[in-house]
């Protein structure tokens, strides 16, 4: 079963960001809404009936409807009847054929495809017909939901409750006519989003069927059925088409006007797939390496999940109301927790594992009888702690998975600092942060979607500290050397400069201390 952790928040915001040269999506925060027939849509049909309140997580919706010349870039042919148009939305693709571009091009990104042909997710899905198993664990590109499509369309909790997506007017948001037009002609919704109404209609994951009378947390459609739902309305469509509206088509359907946009899961978890890479003092890391990133050598780690963002001070406050740090270098719901222990630490990985109904990760015993929860501020302490490591609850990520991670994983760009060789870019450091953290997520993300892994804040890992440990090193999965002194913490923060920003970077510190510069975030085995 997949479990979700859904931070509800009920405000709506959202900001646009390239994932591939061209293809861009809109980040929507989670909410409330009521879908279906409401006053702005009167009058409605049956099937927009009855109105019932749906509460979302976070995702990221496609800016626009997905044009022909990103079809053409990423599957290698265009089906569309409207050829010649490489700015219109493609067109002439079933729902099965938008499955497959969407795991195509979480492949070609790097990222764990949403897609498969076995319950057990083990063989992306690639056919033209067939069962389709969603990993709804998966950050890669997907069909959003029907629930998803409607918040995106109404504007989130920014529109009024307006007809159409954006406006009461249709001719001002909706291109209709003898055929489609190119992609953002039309203005958009509050949200920044384009052709949410008409140009094509467009395909979503859920199988049709009637709406329930009661609220629903990301429903995902009925469980049985047959035809697909495509929402939004199309180029020879009248003012009839609301927001609330809904039709179907068959999956295999190959229509002139039904296209699709895409849309990513970003909740809290990314999914890292496993893979092989050089740890240490890579070429693009000299001259600055230091004595401890010697040799550089291969490491191979399984799939995890590791948090898109560093833990936030909200987060932190929800489940150690007992202990608020001092936050004089940055404070807010949004920003990164600090003057957090590495004790400290551990101990909120396991009470967010119990919120959730998963095993916690660390204990005070080797039999694992007794659940870790210890907050030690003592930088001189020291409390035995073992690791359950068949636990599927939160954790610190190992040395080798961050460097793994913070490097992109096995499908990532080499370069300096996680994501880009402009440190400006991806991190707060000493040179722009102000002398203090920023709210996370503010600087661009790497290639896996992962925030801050350069700067802001630096991040404790579950390994001991040795200098020399990269000489004895296991390839596989290497979890550090045994009980030392000293922890590892990696990434650089907002005091740091660019030499300690390297992604081979490491440094390590008592696992008491408890320091403006020192944080975390979650990881999960998969």
């Amino acid at each position: 079963m997949n479990h979700q952790h859904i931070h509800v928040l009920l405000l709506c915001f959202s900001f646009t960001v390239a994932w591939s040269q061209n293809l861009s999506v809109t980040l929507i925060d989670s909410g409330i809404y009521q879908r279906g027939c409401t006053i702005g849509q009167q009058p409605c049909t049956s099937s927009d009936l009855p109105a019932h309140s749906v509460t979302l997580g976070a995702f990221a919706i496609g800016t626009h409807e997905v044009t022909q010349a990103e079809y053409l870039a990423v599957i290698g042919n265009n089906p569309s009847l409207n050829i010649g148009c490489s700015d219109c939305p493609v067109e002439r693709v079933s729902w099965y054929a938008a499955i497959v571009f969407c795991n195509v091009l979480s492949q070609q990104q790097g990222v764990a495809p949403a897609y498969y042909s076995d319950p057990e997710l083990s063989e992306p899905f690639f056919s033209t017909a067939g069962t389709v198993y969603w990993d709804t664990e998966s950050d890669g590109y997907r069909l959003p939901t029907e629930a998803e499509w409607e918040y995106a369309a109404r504007g989130g909790n920014i529109d009024n409750d307006f007809r159409y997506a954006g406006s009461d007017n249709w001719t001002e948001v909706a291109v209709a006519g003898a055929a489609t037009q190119p992609s953002a002609t039309k203005a958009p919704n509050g949200l920044g989003l384009y052709d949410m109404s008409g140009n094509v209609a467009e395909w979503v994951w859920d199988l049709y069927g009637d709406y329930p009378n009661f609220p629903l947390c990301d429903p995902r459609g009925v469980a049985t059925g047959t035809d697909r739902i495509v929402r939004g309305g199309h180029f020879q469509q009248s003012a009839g088409v609301s927001v609330s509206s809904r039709a179907f088509a068959e999956p295999g359907d190959q229509s002139s006007t039904i296209g699709f946009r895409v849309a990513r899961t970003t909740g809290r978890m990314v999914t890292v797939p496993g893979g092989a890479f050089t740890m240490g003092c890579t070429a693009e890391q000299e001259p600055d390496c230091q004595n401890d990133e010697y040799p550089p050598h291969t490491v191979s780690v399984d799939d995890f999940l590791l948090s898109r963002y560093e833990v936030t001070q909200a987060e932190w406050a929800a489940l150690i109301p007992e202990y608020t740090p001092l936050y004089n270098r940055g404070a807010g719901p949004d920003y990164p927790t600090y003057r957090v222990s590495w004790y400290d630490a551990a101990t909120y990985c396991n009470r967010l594992s119990l919120t959730e109904g998963r095993t916690p990760a660390y204990y005070f015993d080797a039999a694992f009888t007794e659940v870790f929860d210890s907050l030690v501020g003592d930088q001189l302490a020291y409390v035995d702690i073992y690791w359950d490591t068949e636990a599927d609850g939160y954790r610190f990520p190992t040395e080798a998975e961050w460097e793994y991670a913070a490097r992109g994983g096995a499908a990532g760009l080499v370069t300096v600092y996680a994501g880009s060789n402009d440190l400006d870019a991806v991190a707060w450091h000493s040179g722009n942060s102000n002398v203090n953290s920023q709210p996370v997520g503010t600087r661009a993300p790497n290639e896996l979607g992962l925030y801050d892994m350069t700067g802001n804040i630096y991040e404790w890992c579950w390994d001991w500290y040795d200098s020399d440990y990269y000489d004895v090193s296991p390839v596989d999965n290497p979890l550090g050397p045994a009980g030392l002194t000293l922890r590892t913490i990696r990434g650089g923060s907002w005091n740091t400069t660019a030499d300690g920003s390297r992604v081979a970077n490491r440094l390590n510190f008592l696992p008491g201390a408890r320091r403006t510069t020192f944080a975390f975030r979650v990881a999960r085995s998969k």
